[in-house]
């Protein structure tokens, strides 16, 4: 699940909009956390220390709404203890974040572009990204040796 220097971080980058679908990441990840324990992949330490990190803006009362349901979702999942929300957090601390991660998660459909799966990428993070759009057809795009006819140099 991580490298030498990763830690069993998944990662998420995101202002806490409806459309970025938090919910779906929080119960993706229950789910992972599920099959983990069926099927262990590992000596278990990093199954045992996986957690989701949720880093994004909260820019007023609707988006603390959000926030707090998706504090109540992740307790209802049963994962509150595996989760973290960091808020408004400097740039510094993204980029920290971007070296510790594993994973980086990106769940909105049709995004124009997303900036978050390339900063991922940037990082070194293996993204995961919904297979529409800007990631799909900009981002993660076949290479020559893959396509020769579609591929970028």
């Amino acid at each position: 699940i991580c490298g030498s220097e990763r830690e069993p971080v998944i990662l998420s980058v995101a202002q806490f909009r409806p459309e970025k679908d938090h919910p779906l990441q929080l119960k993706a990840f229950a789910r992972l956390l599920e099959l983990l324990d069926k099927a262990p992949l590992d000596d278990g330490h990093a199954q045992k220390n996986l957690k989701l990190v949720l880093l994004g803006a909260c820019r007023g009362p609707d988006d603390q709404a959000r926030i707090d349901a998706l504090k109540k979702l992740s307790v209802e999942l049963g994962v509150q203890s595996r989760v973290e929300f960091v808020l408004n957090c400097p740039f510094a601390e993204l980029q920290r974040w971007l070296g510790r991660a594993s994973v980086g998660l990106h769940t909105m459909w049709n995004e124009h572009f997303g900036i978050g799966v390339v900063e991922f990428i940037a990082a070194g993070v293996v993204p995961v990204a919904h297979a529409t759009a800007g990631p799909k057809q900009d981002i993660v795009v076949p290479t020559v040796e893959e396509d020769p006819d579609k591929g970028k140099g």
